[in-house]
Formats: C-alpha cells, structure tokens, sequence
C-alpha cells in the first residue's frame, strides 16, 4: 500500500524543521512522542538507541527534507517491528491551522478512492480459487461499497486467499466489518488497550 489517508496510525508525526541543525529537535520530539504515548513503555529506549547510532554516523547529515521523512518512517518500522509508523515532511505544514473535519474527511476519502481503498486487484484463479490483495484497511463507512463488490466476486469461488503482505492496517472498524464476512453469528474480536486514557475496549463482529 503506498499510503492509505486513513488517520487512524498509531502514531503519526507531521514535522516541518528550517535547517539541518533541527534535525535533532525532530528526533527528540520523536523519541517523547512513543515514550508517552505508544503502548510498549521499553520501545523508546529502542527508538533512541537507533536514532544516536545513526547521528554519530551521520547518516541524516546529508539527507534532505523528504528522504529525512522517509528513512525515519523505514526506521520507526523495523526498530519497533510495527508497520503502523508513520512520518511525513510537509512544506508548509502549521499546527496552529484550524482543519475542517469533514474536509478533511472529504480529502482522506478522495485520496483512499485513488487507492481503490486499499483493494490492490480482486481475481478469480485456476481451480475456482479466489484472490484479494487488500493493502490497507480505509474508512469503513467509505470502502463498505468496495467491499461488498470484492466479497461478492468471489462469493462463488471453492477457495479464498487473502494477501495481506504489504498491509499496513488502518481504520479498525473496516478490519471488523471485512472479518464479519467470514462468521455467521457474533464473535469476539478482539479487546484493545489504550495506554493514555487506561481503557479496554472490547470489539465484536457479525455477519454484513
């Protein structure tokens, strides 16, 4: 998936810096962000291991802006080994804007359509067999229509595989909604923790 606009990341930092010498301020502020808020309370000590180790070689030095974006979301990913990472440069990014939420939706939805909402191709294989390549899991209120045409294309199939290699997850209630093709009755799913407001929310899924 090259990147589905989904703003339900794990962490997602969004980091505009004037000069190189800011380079460590944006690795700092990195570090705090999963030390605070991720929910592995050791992977920071990871995250700044990696990042000193890579300063006193001078790797970031001679990068520029985007490639700097890109080599901290590569690292972020395998230092931790969670693909739900994410870092991007933005050139005339101001925390201080007011975004309108449901623009902001528009724009997302937009974006994920472009991506036909993370289904990368849909067949039918030798021996009735049928194939999704799902990369990401977009709004579900969104893609439900894009779901439904992918499920119902292979409704018919003897066997199903699902390809979720390059699948770097995304909005939690269309993981819900496409597992619920696969149960006739209610399941349990599953229970997620959050480490800031110390909650457990359990979740279900049914048959569409």
């Amino acid at each position: 998936m090259k990147k589905l606009l989904t703003g339900i990341f794990l962490f997602h930092s969004l980091v505009s810096y004037a000069q190189r010498d800011d380079q460590k301020m944006v690795l700092s502020e990195i570090t705090e962000k999963v030390k605070h808020y991720y929910v592995d309370k050791e992977a920071y000590k990871k995250v700044d291991s990696s990042f000193q180790s890579e300063v006193k070689k001078g790797t970031f030095k001679k990068l520029n802006k985007n490639d700097f974006a890109a080599l901290l979301a590569k690292k972020l990913r395998s230092d931790i080994r969670d693909q739900h990472f994410s870092f991007r440069y933005l050139e005339n990014y101001s925390p201080e804007k007011v975004v309108d939420e449901k623009e902001k939706k528009k724009l997302h939805d937009f974006h994920n359509s472009l991506e036909n909402f993370g289904f990368e191709s849909v067949q039918r294989l030798e021996g009735n067999i049928g194939y999704i390549n799902f990369k990401g899991f977009a709004s579900s209120e969104s893609s439900a229509g894009t779901l439904a045409a992918a499920m119902n294309f292979v409704a018919n199939t003897n066997a199903l595989i699902i390809d979720l290699r390059e699948n770097q997850g995304g909005d939690n209630d269309m993981l819900l909604l496409f597992c619920s093709y696969f149960f006739d009755k209610k399941h349990y799913k599953k229970a997620k923790v959050g480490k800031m407001i110390k909650t457990t929310d359990s979740q279900w899924f049914r048959n569409p």
